[in-house]
């Protein structure tokens, strides 16, 4: 039954969301340090960016069936690295991994994840 209402939910949001044609969740994980990323949908067009302290980069937008009610954002850097942030869409939980290669090639991965909280803005 939980599951019906936030499915509901989210198409109240989203046919509210064609209107106003932008989807925006600010997200904010701690660990070792501080990061805070916003993520922008264009329902519209269906693109989505990701704006840091690094500026703006397009991302890929996956959106999870009914069963999960999850949404991911997939970044591509230039370098090959991918970057990852998934939204469990219920309790706003989120996780952000990053896949990182030290260019000297002594160090090899640097992985990291950061758990944290994601807020959908009116």
């Amino acid at each position: 039954m939980k599951r019906l209402l936030i499915a509901a939910a989210l198409a109240a949001c989203a046919s509210s969301a064609s209107a106003a044609q932008t989807l925006i969740w600010e997200c904010e994980f701690k660990g070792k340090d501080e990061l805070k990323l916003k993520y922008t949908f264009d329902v519209g067009t269906k693109t989505a960016f990701v704006s840091g302290k690094n500026g703006v980069e397009e991302v890929y937008r996956n959106m999870g069936h009914e069963a999960q009610l999850v949404l991911s954002f997939i970044e591509f850097v230039p370098s090959g690295e991918v970057h990852t942030t998934t939204i469990i869409l219920d309790t706003k939980e989120a996780i952000h991994s990053r896949h990182t290669v030290i260019p000297n090639g002594l160090s090899g991965f640097t992985p990291s994840q950061m758990l944290g909280k994601c807020v959908l803005l009116p």
